[in-house]
């Protein structure tokens, strides 16, 4: 079996490899697109909160009879697509608080961008060619192109035929 390996300054055994150099900005890219999910099936807005209100306006509290009830009707009949807009009725007390996420916490499509953009980088291909908006004109594409395959393509290919000579010439 042929090992071959990236260097690493830590290890020079098994080597360091892209994906682990890039982990990182993997996962926040699937969290990024995770999170976006949930905001879209429910309703694409932001949870509120309910405040229970006691005697005389104070704060109240919930037994762990009537919290488990209200939440459970929430999961139930007030999460996912199917249940979005659907009204909340509220008893006993409980005031809805509409909370909500400004449009710079909403700007998922930046960081899964720049999450791609680090992505690219530690595979050593150019941004330009994910296809992000404003990345891109006619001309850096044509570079990019060339850029890829001078200093990613070729130089892997290279390597691989030099640790394959070195492996098996001696055979």
């Amino acid at each position: 079996i042929l090992h071959l390996k990236n260097f690493h300054p830590l290890n020079d055994w098994y080597g360091l490899s892209s994906i682990e150099a890039a982990a990182y900005s993997i996962d926040q890219h699937n969290q990024a697109g995770e999170w976006n999910q949930s905001l879209l099936q429910n309703g694409a807005r932001p949870i509120g909160a309910l405040i229970v209100k006691g005697a005389g306006g104070e704060s109240g509290y919930l037994s762990e009879e009537q919290y488990s009830r209200i939440k459970n009707q929430i999961e139930e009949a007030h999460s996912g697509p199917a249940n979005a807009g659907r009204p909340l009725l509220l008893e006993g007390g409980l005031e809805w608080k509409e909370m909500s996420l400004s449009p710079k916490d909403m700007d998922f499509l930046n960081i899964k961008n720049s999450a791609a953009r680090d992505i690219a980088l530690a595979f050593g291909v150019p941004a330009q060619l994910l296809g992000i908006p404003g990345d891109n004109t006619y001309n850096n594409m044509a570079e990019a192109r060339l850029a890829l395959w001078e200093q990613t393509i070729i130089p892997l290919i290279e390597n691989t035929i030099s640790s394959l000579n070195n492996w098996l010439v001696p055979m």
